[in-house]
């Protein structure tokens, strides 16, 4: 069974068990979820060979030539409290987090040296894109470093029905990076082993859509909230008291 089966299969099952959570709950699946786009499947026959294998499960990934790349954080190493998040790119739940919920997160929490913060990918929604969207991200990580990660995967998020290389291009260049280097790693998946490493232990923790939280080791549970700030930000609080 490939990594892709049994997240499909683990969303199906997350989604008979929890009922009225799973709107809340996120996207999950491959390119039948439903966030895809025109261009996304018309373009989608471009995509080079996948790859397999590559993860390792450490907190650091390694990229096809060798080089290692750390998960993309925020706030001090030692906070008290560690937020892990699972994502995709495409997914529409994460974005429409990142865009409203994640601000007040780092206002109230990153800022203020509360909360260590890390993102995961979790590509589910798209076999071709989601890929590519995270690849794009790491090569700005990789080339101009994690101020540049942050501001890059939030236009991302907020552009992300736009699936094109010339999207990943045109973002570099708004972060100043280099769009010809982006554009390489992502037709190459020079970073594609980071990401899978990045699933892999997303799987191995049980993680079934996306976006998908941690506090602490513990899976957030959205029963009771109308959005993942709540959900969040009342296990953070939890977990600080």
């Amino acid at each position: 069974m490939t990594a892709q089966d049994l997240i499909s299969r683990r969303a199906f099952l997350a989604s008979t068990a929890v009922g009225g959570v799973v709107g809340l709950a996120g996207c999950a699946g491959g390119d039948g979820a439903g966030n895809t786009t025109a261009s996304a499947t018309a373009t989608a026959t471009e995509s080079p060979t996948a790859t397999t294998g590559g993860g390792t499960g450490s907190p650091t990934g390694t990229g096809s030539d060798g080089a290692t790349l750390p998960t993309p954080t925020l706030g001090p190493s030692d906070a008290e409290v560690t937020v892990s998040v699972y994502e995709d790119f495409l997914c529409g739940h994460c974005a429409h987090y990142n865009l409203n919920g994640f601000p007040e997160i780092r206002s109230n929490y990153v800022d203020s040296g509360s909360i260590r913060y890390e993102h995961h990918d979790f590509p589910v929604v798209h076999d071709t894109w989601s890929w590519r969207s995270a690849i794009a991200a790491r090569s700005v990580q990789a080339t101009v470093g994690q101020d540049a990660y942050w501001t890059y995967a939030k236009r991302l998020f907020a552009k992300r029905q736009d699936t094109s290389i010339e999207l990943y291009r045109s973002l570099a260049g708004e972060v100043d990076a280099d769009p010809d280097v982006v554009e390489r790693h992502v037709l190459e998946e020079e970073w594609r082993p980071v990401v899978e490493a990045d699933q892999e232990r997303g799987i191995e923790k049980g993680v079934q859509g996306t976006p998908t939280f941690f506090v602490n080791g513990t899976e957030v549970d959205p029963a009771g909230h109308d959005s993942w700030y709540g959900a969040v930000s009342e296990a953070i609080d939890s977990a600080l008291d």
